[in-house]
């Protein structure tokens, strides 16, 4: 597979509106919809790719799909840019099972009666005092 002439940054940004817009577990159907319609006589439209997409897409997430690809250079009137959508499918494939990163908690055991603490401001949480 040839890369892609895109930036990095835009491919990350239509990853990133297709992890918002594809249901989970189906972006090899919307990719094969997407190629599929590209080489056949129907026009790559918010419509079609809804009408054809075997995971029933509803009308927002058919459009918001359709116009990243156009806004991206994915998709244009000459034609789908192939390797840049493998490549944004792929990234959004990515971002979709990564792991959500977890707040930072951060946890202290400080004594009462530490000199070293005096005039220090210490914030109540709901585990002091048990």
């Amino acid at each position: 597979m040839m890369k892609s002439e895109l930036p990095i940054e835009t491919l990350y940004e239509a990853a990133t509106i297709l992890v918002e817009n594809v249901p989970d577990g189906a972006h090899e159907s919307v990719h094969a919809t997407l190629t599929y319609l590209h080489h056949s006589d129907e026009l790559v439209s918010p419509e079609t790719l809804k009408k054809y997409a075997p995971c029933g897409l509803s009308n927002v997430e058919a459009r918001n799909i359709v116009f990243e690809l156009r806004t991206s250079g994915i998709l244009t009137d000459d034609g789908l840019d192939a390797n840049a959508m493998q490549e944004a499918f792929t990234g959004a494939k990515l971002l979709a099972t990564e792991p959500e990163i977890p707040a930072n908690t951060f946890v202290a055991t400080l004594p009462e009666l530490d000199d070293a603490l005096e005039g220090v401001r210490i914030l109540s949480s709901p585990l002091r005092n048990n």
